[in-house]
């Protein structure tokens, strides 16, 4: 990758990294280029904190950047603190895929600070992320606050009780844009309740119902 700061346009595209073996100072190289591009796949990369550093600066100054993949990229609260500062900033980012990192509860924090901040951001994945409902009480204070979110992806085995998902998914009764909430490390019967649940307070509200989905989901693609 090569960038030339004197070009005065940017080019519109789609670039995909997955599984490419890139740490956090190649990461450095993709950071300077990510003005050019719409939608970024590092999915799989050790990039680690370092790397998710560089790529969340760079992400705080950009405003064409529409989609990150970090999936698997071995970030924890710290790296994602950082993407956070840059998420709560950034006036473009669409979609957001953090999950199967080390960000535990401290950096489920971090993002649901960020979500309350955050005006544009339209999808989250944040699944098999060490999450407890200590983590899962703070996305749901965001969810009350965020009015841009329309599907929140917490897939894969979570730590979370029934009590703690049930507070995430109350958050979603007034949230009138909102449409699927993903959470298939859950039985079905539990999903089926609390769809039945969330759905009749959204009703009472005036609103249209949400999915809540049982099964995989696979990351943005």
């Amino acid at each position: 990758l090569h960038a030339d700061n004197n070009l005065d346009y940017v080019s519109k595209i789609a670039i995909d990294l997955t599984g490419n073996g890139i740490h956090g100072d190649g990461a450095l190289h993709i950071a300077r280029m990510i003005y050019y591009f719409e939608h970024l796949y590092l999915s799989h990369n050790p990039i680690g904190d370092t790397g998710a550093s560089l790529i969340s600066e760079a992400v705080r100054k950009t405003a064409t950047l529409k989609t990150l993949n970090l999936f698997n990229c071995v970030i924890t609260s710290r790296g994602a603190e950082d993407l956070s500062r840059a998420l709560a900033q950034n006036s473009s980012l669409e979609k957001l895929d953090i999950a199967l990192n080390d960000l535990g509860d401290e950096g489920i924090s971090h993002v649901a600070k960020a979500l309350k901040q955050s005006t544009q951001l339209k999808e989250l994945w944040i699944g098999e992320c060490g999450m407890t409902d200590k983590g899962a009480a703070s996305l749901a204070s965001a969810l009350t606050v965020n009015n841009s979110l329309t599907m929140l992806h917490m897939g894969g085995p979570m730590e979370v009780t029934e009590s703690g998902l049930s507070t995430v998914a109350h958050s979603l009764a007034n949230k009138s844009l909102f449409v699927k909430l993903a959470i298939p490390s859950f039985v079905s019967t539990t999903v089926g309740y609390l769809s039945w649940e969330i759905n009749e307070a959204r009703k009472r509200n005036g609103l249209p119902p949400i999915e809540i989905e049982g099964e995989y989901l696979s990351s943005i693609i």
